[in-house]
């Protein structure tokens, strides 16, 4: 079975689509105060975990067999971890943040 088929191609052609309208959008909004930026990233976060856990991911884990589902979990878990640990790293004040930025000196550096 080979990665890039008819399929692929029209699922990375439609994410492309609609990832890259709203970033052309933010051209022509005007900017936003803090809270409003906050409220609405709540939502489009809410959005996105709620069509992930509500609409993607069980319908994805019917179609496939045993070991598919496993693997497929497991893939979801690990990255959203990832993700929490990358927005958490990057809050203001916070030691993951002194840390990596501590790593990142060591590394560049040497």
């Amino acid at each position: 079975m080979e990665f890039f088929t008819d399929a692929t191609a029209t699922a990375l052609k439609n994410v492309s689509i609609i990832s890259l309208v709203p970033i052309a959008l933010l051209y022509f909004i005007p900017p936003l105060s803090s809270d409003t930026l906050d409220l609405m990233k709540a939502f489009a976060a809410g959005g996105l975990l709620g069509d992930v856990f509500l609409h993607a991911l069980p319908e994805a884990i019917e179609h496939g067999s045993g070991g598919d589902a496993m693997r497929l979990s497991a893939w979801f878990l690990g990255g959203f971890v990832f993700s929490l640990t990358v927005s958490v790293s990057f809050v203001e004040n916070s030691p993951w943040l002194a840390l990596a930025t501590s790593l990142f000196q060591a590394v560049t550096i040497s």
